[in-house]
């Protein structure tokens, strides 16, 4: 571990600290500045200046959900011990050693006042900055403090549950009538139904087969069965089951197993709220916990198998498969394979939030170093619904400035290839205004009266390009300038085009939040590895003999195989969503298909702004005045992301000639985007009219 803290006297207002964490690091990461209150006091000692934060203020907001959290671990608590005490009264009716041996039901008080003492001590730590931490740290461990004990409370119900079962059984006489006509067949199976194997034998003085004789190492008892000739020893083997208490718990009318189904729910969302308001931070940490809560609900539904009878029976020493319920030999293999799988899922699930606070090292009262889209839009949102309009109108300026950022970063630099449809440099005027028709008809009256020609375009000196022509006509390159270019939409979605395999393995592409770019590629290995594939693999060997279309099962398989092979997505293209695979992004598709998009096929260009082209069909297809509309806006799109790199190099890249002529040359390149953009304008404003 390695990390800088800064001294909370002097809040800094933009913080450089670092943390790493398995190559996990943080470069001034941020969260939204908060108006949490700090109250200066004085002191004579070395400190000077000492920071005395407000709970109250800190809290205002989150007592509701924090008061019912500690409710609802309190209910849990008292159900398990009424639970105990209800099922150590019904001993004679649950054979076995039925007790709490591993005192179970009082280790939840204790677990519960050992968390409580914890946060309460963070709690104090926080308002005097004892150990002079930043905010996420200690939000970070009142977050731990706050949903670790909740692994705890869900396994210890199974342990107790499983503690508390008893085995019964059942005689099952291993005989079968010895007839041959259905009539008769049909009347001695009434026979032992009603008077038994002996009273029957003796009063329809028909013989009976014996399907096992008796066996002192495996039979249970026997029982006398009349031969032709003698009698004969048949066996009788008990069929086991397992019972657990079904009596109301003290003060509840309801049973232990339904009171735990309204309480594993209540869990799921104890456990979101921890997340999503963390009063030490002033709410939530960032977006990355957003998917915590989905990976927690699908364990504890998983959980519910470790009462199931298929690995339970093995565990006692009773046969599962037929003649299921006789005895076996005891194998507690598989419920131990299967609860470690869960502890290990479920806990990896609970602490990935806690790990992630714990290493972007932020203050809640330091302004944001560093903002991001999302930042934006999240404010933005909120804004619009409080009706501020200047604030509004300012964030909507911030996000379409942050959006551009994100574009440039995503373009993929100076060796970006670009496909392009290329005008002659006469007559361009002519070819440029015969946008009158669907996009379809305009590009071919452009080819046949202008013959444009289709390549590819790379970067070159200020607003020039090197164009590699796939007509296969001379020349086959030329150096090409902007005002000549007009990106080609459908290029990006044909399987085998330029670019039709690309971005993956290649770092994450995020702009302004790397930290969390690269936790969540370290989030999805957690859950592809430790949640999805398990769960799956669980879920089908336990599910498949009896699983049916319509059953919840189907639901859950689906989801593990959905999020893990978004997860694997995620891995393979180290969270770059504009990763290709003949043509098409499948990372962006995942996300809007898990999103409930309605879209059915997108894809993205080499080029970050092809990210604006992923809601429209191919160029190629567009037969109305609307997709010629939205065609001119992506090509705006992409005039803006080449100005923008353009001007970045401009300032940033001198080749030590005449400050004067490579500032005129510089001038005149951006001249040059200005009058291709303005084209596109003005065809857009003549297209507006119609």
């Amino acid at each position: 571990f390695r990390f800088n803290q800064h001294s909370p006297k002097q809040p800094s207002v933009s913080d450089d600290s670092h943390f790493s964490v398995l190559g996990l690091m943080s470069d001034s990461d941020t969260v939204s500045a908060t108006s949490t209150e700090v109250d200066t006091i004085q002191s004579n000692g070395d400190n000077g200046l000492r920071q005395s934060k407000s709970i109250r203020k800190a809290f205002k907001g989150y007592k509701t959900t924090t008061f019912l959290s500690l409710v609802g671990e309190v209910v849990f608590c008292q159900v398990m011990w009424a639970y105990k005490s209800a099922a150590e009264t019904e001993v004679t009716v649950l054979a076995g050693s039925v007790r709490d041996s591993w005192h179970v039901a009082r280790d939840y008080w204790l677990i519960f006042a050992l968390c409580l003492v914890a946060r309460l001590i963070i709690l104090f730590s926080w308002k005097f900055s004892l150990f002079k931490c930043c905010d996420s740290h200690y939000g970070a461990f009142w977050m731990l403090f706050s949903s670790i004990q909740w692994v705890f409370y869900l396994w210890g119900y199974y342990l107790l549950q499983e503690e508390m079962t008893g085995i019964t059984w059942t005689p099952h006489a291993l005989v079968v009538p010895n007839v041959s006509q259905v009539s008769q067949d049909l009347e001695m199976r009434d026979c032992l139904n009603d008077m038994g194997t002996l009273g029957c034998v003796n009063r329809m003085n028909r013989q009976l087969v014996c399907q096992e004789l008796f066996n002192d190492t495996v039979c249970s008892g026997y029982v006398d069965v009349r031969t032709e000739n003698d009698w004969e020893k048949c066996c009788v083997r008990n069929m086991y089951s397992l019972e657990r208490s079904r009596k109301y718990l003290a003060g509840l009318p309801m049973t232990c197993t339904t009171a735990f189904t309204i309480i594993q729910w209540f869990c799921v969302l104890a456990l979101k709220w921890v997340y999503d308001y963390n009063p030490m931070l002033a709410g939530t940490v960032g977006d990355f916990i957003n998917g915590a809560t989905i990976d927690i609900l699908d364990a504890t539904i998983f959980s519910t198998y470790l009462l199931h009878e298929k690995v339970l029976y093995p565990k006692y020493g009773i046969q599962y498969t037929d003649p299921k319920g006789m005895a076996a030999e005891e194998n507690d293999t598989l419920y131990f394979y299967l609860l470690w799988t869960w502890i290990i899922a479920m806990s990896s699930a609970v602490l990935s939030p806690v790990i992630f606070t714990l290493c972007r090292s932020v203050d809640a009262d330091t302004p944001s170093a560093v903002r991001t889209y999302q930042h934006a839009v999240r404010e933005l949102m909120e804004s619009t619904r409080m009706l501020h309009h200047d604030q509004s109108h300012h964030l909507v300026d911030e996000a379409m400035k942050l959006q551009l950022e994100q574009y440039i970063s995503e373009s993929g630099g100076k060796k970006a290839a670009h496909p392009v449809t290329v005008l002659p440099e006469a007559g361009t005027e002519e070819g440029l205004s015969l946008m009158d028709g669907s996009l379809a008809q305009a590009h071919m009256q452009m080819q046949v009266l202008l013959n444009a020609r289709s390549g590819v375009a790379r970067r070159g000196h200020g607003s020039s390009y090197k164009v590699k022509y796939s007509d296969r006509q001379e020349p086959r390159e030329e150096i090409v300038d902007i005002t000549r270019l007009v990106p080609d939409v459908s290029e990006p979605s044909r399987t085998c085009g330029p670019g039709c395999f690309s971005g993956w393995c290649h770092g994450t592409k995020s702009q302004h939040d790397r930290f969390e770019a690269r936790a969540q590629v370290l989030d999805s290995l957690r859950s592809l590895f430790f949640l999805e594939l398990p769960f799956l693999a669980w879920r089908v060997y336990i599910e498949l003999a009896t699983l049916t279309v319509d059953s919840w099962t189907v639901i859950v398989i689906a989801k593990n195989v959905v999020w893990g092979l978004h997860d694997l997505l995620v891995i393979l293209s180290c969270n770059n969503p504009m990763a290709t695979i003949f043509g098409t992004t499948p990372l962006k598709m995942m996300d809007l298909w898990i999103k409930g998009s309605a879209m059915s096929s997108v894809w993205v260009g080499p080029s970050g702004v092809f990210r604006i082209a992923a809601d429209m069909v191919a160029a190629s297809s567009q037969q109305n005045l609307k997709d010629v509309q939205k065609a001119l806006q992506m090509h705006l799109a992409w005039l803006l992301v080449e100005r923008e790199m353009l001007e970045a190099r401009g300032h940033h890249h001198h080749r030590g000639g005449d400050p004067k002529e490579e500032a005129a040359a510089f001038d005149a390149d951006m001249q040059a985007f200005e009058t291709a953009m303005n084209r596109v304008k003005e065809q857009l404003a003549g297209l507006d009219q119609k």
